[in-house]
């Protein structure tokens, strides 16, 4: 089953708190997990596989305390010191009400990279800024994903694209 086809499956009308449903996103226990993924940069850039999901996101913000009454179903999350930041589909968010930033696409890296892989995310992301294309980019256990403007997701995935095409040979090569 594709990776976005399980998430949809949790919508807004589930009725449950946020901490059930995060509970239920993982269905697998963490030891059955492969531990490695690919460090090499050459076969990271050659075989990053960029898949354009279906979507629009945004970028909401909250105190930690507020999302346990709501139903939400986030593509990621990260706990700061401000508040919670979530990463959900925006018809989510304003079906919540929720105050939200950055309308964006996401793509997601398919090759399983390691999350001690030198240079990759380095090499993606200059490559885009040097398009003028602005990127969020999470890294996950098992793939990276990046976060781009909305007007700006067909020319990013070019981008990559071409990436994969000329992945270089040494770190000058990448620029």
């Amino acid at each position: 089953m594709k990776e976005s086809r399980r998430w949809t499956a949790l919508t807004p009308s589930c009725n449950l708190p946020y901490s059930f449903v995060l509970k239920e996103l993982l269905p697998f226990k963490a030891n059955a997990l492969p531990m490695n993924g690919e460090t090499n940069l050459r076969t990271l850039l050659q075989n990053m596989q960029p898949e354009l999901q279906d979507g629009e996101f945004v970028f909401c913000t909250m105190e930690p305390a507020a999302a346990f009454g709501l139903c939400l179903s986030p593509r990621g999350q990260f706990l700061e010191s401000e508040g919670l930041t979530l990463i959900l589909a925006k018809a989510e968010a304003e079906a919540n009400e929720l105050a939200c930033s950055f309308p964006c696409r996401m793509i997601t890296l398919r090759i399983h990279s390691s999350l001690e892989a030198v240079g990759f995310l380095a090499v993606v992301t200059e490559n885009l800024a040097q398009r003028g294309i602005g990127v969020n980019a999470i890294s996950a256990y098992f793939h990276d994903h990046l976060f781009v403007p909305l007007d700006q997701a067909d020319e990013a995935m070019n981008v990559l694209k071409e990436i994969v095409q000329n992945p270089g040979t040494g770190p000058d090569d990448f620029a």
